[in-house]
């Protein structure tokens, strides 16, 4: 599977095979997806001299779109809105096509978001394992209840 777009809107565009699939979804991701998106958007912001962050001045990325070329990442552009404090206005951007394996801490922050859009697609979400823990609960509570009932 190859992961062509990731949006914060936990919209992912991969390739399976031949097919070339979307999934949107109102159901949120783990955290660590969200996670990954402000890692990256700290480390463009610190990117070259410029350290933007110390400047209270940050990227916030809330679309990743990667370019393959002959099976292998070539590229990656991120798109998002510059956010300044203390001023009322966000001004858009996109960073252009960022070529893979230049950037380290980028293409870090790229794989982990990859592998957290693999997860979501896979049905890892962020109460995927909501109904495990009630139950593990129930177990707990039973055991108590037969405990109790013995002793009396």
């Amino acid at each position: 599977m190859k992961i062509k777009k990731i949006t914060t809107e936990v919209g992912i565009g991969y390739i399976s095979g031949a097919e070339e699939n979307q999934i949107r979804s109102l159901e949120p991701a783990r955290k660590e997806f969200y996670e990954a998106f402000i890692k990256f958007s700290e480390s463009l912001s610190e990117l070259g001299d410029a350290n933007l962050l110390k400047k209270h001045v940050g990227f916030v990325v809330n679309k990743i779109v990667i370019g393959y070329k002959d099976g292998e990442k070539k590229s990656y552009t991120a798109y998002g809105f510059v956010k300044v404090e203390d001023y009322p206005l966000y001004i858009k951007f996109t960073t252009g096509g960022m070529p893979y394996g230049i950037f380290n801490k980028l293409d870090e922050c790229l794989e982990i978001l990859i592998e957290e859009a693999e997860k979501y697609i896979s049905g890892d979400r962020a109460q995927g394992d909501l109904f495990e823990e009630a139950e593990n609960e129930g177990s707990d509570i039973e055991s108590e209840n037969n405990e109790e009932n013995r002793i009396r």
